[in-house]
C-alpha cells in the first residue's frame, strides 16, 4: 500500500513538472480554417425519428422467425391449458394501453390465441351436443 501511495505521489509530481503543450492564437487560427474547409468531414444532423426509423428497417429476418414460431408455441401451450382470452391478453402484456392496444404488434397474437380459443370451444360445444343426442 506504502509503495503504491509513493507510485501515486511521484507521478502527481512528475505530471506538474512536464512542459504544457504550446497553444498559441496563431496556430487555432492556421487550424481554423483547415476544420471550415476540410471536404472529407461530414456531421450528420438527422432527426432522430429518422435515425429510429433507419434502424428499424435493419432487422435480422430469422429473429422475426423465430419470435413468432416462440409465440405461437406459447399460445398452442395457453390454449392446451384453457387459458382464459384476458389471461392471454395479460401475458402478451397489453394491459394498461386502454384504446390503443390495437396498434401494438402483439395484438395480432391475441386475435390469433382468441380465434383459436372460439373454434375450440364450438367443438368442444358441438362434441357435447352430439354426446347428448
Amino acid at each position: 500500500m506504502r509503495v503504491f501511495c509513493l507510485v501515486l505521489l511521484v507521478a502527481a509530481v512528475l505530471q506538474l513538472h512536464l512542459p504544457k503543450p504550446l497553444h498559441s492564437k496563431t496556430l487555432i487560427r492556421s487550424q481554423e480554417g483547415q476544420i471550415e474547409n476540410d471536404s472529407h468531414r461530414s456531421l450528420r444532423v438527422d432527426p432522430a425519428k429518422e435515425v429510429a426509423e433507419e434502424e428499424e428497417r435493419f432487422k435480422v429476418p430469422i429473429v422475426d422467425k423465430i419470435t413468432k414460431y416462440l409465440i405461437q408455441k406459447m399460445l398452442d401451450y395457453c390454449l392446451y391449458r384453457n387459458k382464459d382470452p384476458k389471461q392471454v391478453w395479460g401475458i402478451l402484456r397489453l394491459n394498461g394501453y386502454k384504446g390503443r392496444a390495437h396498434l401494438k404488434p402483439r395484438h395480432k397474437y391475441y386475435r390469433t390465441y382468441l380465434a383459436m380459443w372460439k373454434d375450440k370451444k364450438a367443438k368442444e360445444a358441438a362434441k357435447n351436443a352430439a354426446n347428448f343426442a
